[in-house]
């Protein structure tokens, strides 16, 4: 059976942008092997990520979400100036955030340390993109 020409070229271009990843203007490095995961928790006593804070000066093309602590990471999200994010750890000047809308599971005490797993979004944010609200 032969496939009219318009519908292979609509197969071919649809395969074509599935493996075409979006940069979302930035530069997104395709090496994923370095993450570096979330941990949330271990301290019975606190919030599984202890302080909450908002995106600041993430102009207009956002505040860069990072699949780990530096540049040389790849982009998973970019942010808004307001964007509310829970702060988990720090590792030099970046901050291990969970992000997103509904209850994230990070409110409340975790006893054991934990890698982050959802329900929410996480990721790494430059300390200088987050400014501290409570914690």
């Amino acid at each position: 059976m032969r496939r009219p020409v318009a519908a292979t070229l609509a197969i071919v271009l649809t395969g074509l942008m599935a493996a075409v990843p979006p940069t979302f203007g930035a530069t997104v490095t395709q090496d994923d092997s370095h993450d570096v995961l979330i941990e949330i928790g271990g301290d019975a006593s606190v919030n599984a990520c202890a302080q909450s804070g908002a995106v600041v000066d993430a102009g207009k093309d956002g505040a860069v979400v990072r699949r780990g602590p530096s540049e040389d990471y790849g982009l998973l999200d970019q942010l808004v100036d307001g964007t509310s994010v829970f702060v988990c750890a720090t590792e030099g000047s970046w901050l291990a955030v969970v992000y997103g809308s509904g209850d994230c599971g990070v409110s409340e005490p975790w006893p054991e340390k934990k890698t982050y797993n959802g329900p929410c979004l996480s990721g790494w944010l430059p300390a200088s993109r987050v400014k501290i609200i409570a914690g």
